[in-house]
This record gives C-alpha cells, structure tokens and sequence, in this order.
C-alpha cells in the first residue's frame, strides 16, 4: 500500500470535489451521508488526472455513475457506519481514495487489472514495473512480489486500495481477524476490501503509521 493519503493528497481530493460536487452544488447537503439523495443528485462523477503527484490534476471528463459502482460506493458507505468516525471530509477522502485507487471503478480490483486472471501476466507486469522504477532510480530492483511463494500465494495489490506484500496482507489479517494472510484474494470481497479501506486509512496501518486524521482535520 502507498501512502495514498499523503502522496495523493492533492489527486485524491480533486477527486472528492468531484464525487460530492459532480453534478452542482445540489450534492453539497445534506450529507449525513444520505445515500438516496447522493445517488438521485450525483448521476455522474468528474474525471480528473494527473502526470506526477506533484503536478495540478485537470478535468478530462466525465463518468456516469453506474450500479457497479454504486454497489461499490454502498459497501464503503455500510463499512464507514460501522468504523468511520463520522468526519465528512475524512469520508470524501476515503472515498475519494477508493476511485483513485481502484481507477474509477470503485471495486476492488487486482493490481495489473489489464491481465485478468493471468498471474504469469500480472507477475510479468510487475516485474517489468519494478524494473522501471529501479532503472530510474539506479538501484537493484526489488523482489517481484507478485510471484507465488513456497506456499503458492501471491501477495501483489488487491481492493480498494492497493493492499501489497506479504506482510502487509499478515498486519491487515491481524487487525480484522480476517485470515488475508492465508486467503489473499478475499481482499477482494467489498465488504473486506472497505474495512481495510477505512481502517487502514483511519488508524494510520500503513506508511508512517499515522492516522487520516492527523492529515486532513474536522471541516478542514
């Protein structure tokens, strides 16, 4: 996992602006959240992109907001009622975090999606990803993780946001009880891919292990 709520602060919450505010100020309030009304006002969501992190995102478009999606949105929306800390702006966060991550699909998805079901695809993918990156940086390249271990397990990114290695997986699995170490594709499931979403995010599991909230503060 990337530190998605620091590097992407600037991507992520352009994102969010477009998420609540996509189809006018309409979507602004209330906000409590009230599913019905976002979903009735918001009929479609801005696209934003941009070449680096550090650079300003601009507009390229639009995207309906389909059921799959909505679906998506949902399972995010039960997850934030049971673990959320009911900060607004922490919410168009997450779920800003969430579009980003899963490219607009707001599912959780396989790192490498292009390659389906193909892991000899994705672990080439990565592999070559990998490379690039330690090209760039005149350094080794680091161990392909998406390759299976003495276990068959591959530990490469999964859900709502991009849960990545095997220690990553294991942290996850102590925090949720859930067995993602053992079971790496439940990341997978929405109802497990929110959780780790909103957790991860809120209680700072990840990166500098710090929470959301010491980023991005109550109406702030």
């Amino acid at each position: 996992v990337t530190e998605a709520f620091v590097s992407k602060y600037v991507l992520a919450a352009l994102r969010a602006v477009a998420l609540f505010f996509g189809s006018g100020m309409v979507c602004a309030e209330p906000f409590a959240p009230d599913r019905e009304y976002l979903f009735k006002s918001c009929q479609s969501l801005n696209r934003y992109d941009a070449p680096d992190y550090a650079a300003t995102a601009t507009k390229i478009g639009r995207r309906l907001l389909t059921d799959e999606m909505k679906y998506g949105i949902n399972a995010i929306l039960d997850s934030w009622e049971k673990s959320g800390d009911g900060s607004r702006e922490r919410l168009a966060y997450v779920l800003a975090t969430a579009g980003d991550e899963s490219v607009d699909t707001f599912r959780p998805v396989r790192e490498a999606a292009s390659c389906g079901e193909d892991e000899a695809c994705r672990e080439r993918a990565i592999g070559r990803h990998l490379e690039k990156k330690a090209k760039e940086r005149s350094r080794p390249a680091k161990a392909n993780y998406a390759r299976a271990d003495e276990d068959g397990r591959r530990y490469y990114g999964r859900g709502f946001v991009q849960l990545t290695h095997k220690a990553t997986y294991e942290h996850a699995a102590h925090k949720t009880g859930i067995p993602l170490d053992k079971e790496p594709d439940m990341a997978l499931e929405p109802k497990v891919a929110a959780e780790i979403l909103i957790r991860g995010m809120l209680e700072g599991w990840y990166g500098k292990r710090r929470p959301l909230s010491a980023y991005i503060a109550d109406n702030k």
